[in-house]
């Protein structure tokens, strides 16, 4: 038989986005070069800044998704605010330069990511 991958291959990627000195309509959204975060489509996949998902303060537009992710990749990735799907408008305004983060393990089976929209 074959053997499942077990979650020691596996790390909780927190993106948490500073969206304070903005206006939010809808949603701060995150697209990336992986499934889980739309496959470069944009406006696919939400954050939520209502207390879930990893948000810890709900209302205070600091706007978060937790997601799993393998260990040993290189996760690229933008956000997106409150656009329809497949739109890259309105996002952040450095177009040539994805945001990169590579995933190696630690300890708490965790990384966490703050990031300031449009900043970076």
């Amino acid at each position: 038989g074959t053997m499942a991958q077990s979650d020691v291959d596996k790390m909780t990627l927190v993106f948490q986005c500073d969206a304070r000195d903005m206006y939010v309509r809808k949603a701060i959204y995150i697209v990336g070069n992986i499934a889980e975060l739309g496959n470069w489509i944009p406006n696919k996949v939400r954050l939520y800044d209502d207390g879930t998902h990893g948000d810890s303060v709900a209302g205070d537009n600091i706007w978060t998704i937790e997601i799993e992710v393998p260990v040993g990749i290189e996760v690229e990735y933008k956000y997106t605010n409150s656009g329809p799907e497949g739109s890259w408008y309105p996002g952040e305004e450095f177009p040539a330069l994805n945001r990169k983060v590579r995933i190696e393990r630690n300890p708490s089976g965790k990384i966490v990511l703050f990031d300031r929209f449009g900043k970076i």
